[in-house]
């Protein structure tokens, strides 16, 4: 019980997750190097699960005008179920479990049309995933993306670790001081 209370205690303080800061982001060395290679890729992450959105993302959806009105109505609904900030809603997903933004051409209508600062944080993340451990940032990616692991597997290097200042969520250590001391309460 104490864990959605302090849920919901913590995305009411510290709902805004667009103020950015300067870290240093320990990582593989492939990392560097690793974007998105959209329609070239074997798979496509747009479609075989939940595409969750955040709050402020829902709110820029459901206040927008002009091209993202447009492109947005219809396609995203509320998460009524959570009062989780990065769970406020989900895209409705079409046929085959597909992202409704996701094209003919497996590109992302939003990303393509309107840019990319208008993506939830589910889709601006994916496949990089972000952790503070012992007070030192890291990043990853998931293996479940075929450009992560040709760069991780397929490397013919040996696998080399580099440090490297990044621009991240201001909120990042707040959030993983709020889990831990979640977990505590949970202990208890």
């Amino acid at each position: 019980m104490y864990y959605r209370k302090e849920i919901k205690i913590y995305n009411t303080y510290y709902s805004d997750w667009s103020k950015k800061m300067k870290a240093n982001m320990f990582m593989p060395k492939y990392m560097l190097t690793f974007k998105c290679i959209g329609s070239a890729c074997i798979d496509t992450c747009c479609a075989g699960w939940d595409i969750n959105i955040d709050e402020d993302t829902y709110e820029k959806y459901t206040n927008s005008t002009g091209e993202l009105k447009k492109l947005v109505k219809g396609k995203f609904r509320e998460n009524k179920n959570s009062d989780d900030y990065l769970h406020k809603g989900f895209m409705i997903l079409k046929e085959h479990n597909k992202c409704p933004f996701l094209n003919g051409n497996l590109l992302c209508d939003i990303h393509g049309g309107v840019g990319e600062e208008n993506l939830c944080i589910t889709c601006k993340r994916f496949p990089r995933i972000y952790n503070i451990v012992d007070n030192v940032y890291e990043k990853s990616g998931l293996a479940s993306c075929p450009e992560i692991c040709s760069k991780a597997f397929l490397n013919k290097d040996k696998m080399q670790f580099v440090e490297s200042e990044e621009e991240i969520d201001e909120l990042l250590p707040k959030a993983t001081d709020f889990i831990e001391a979640v977990g505590v309460l949970l202990k208890e």
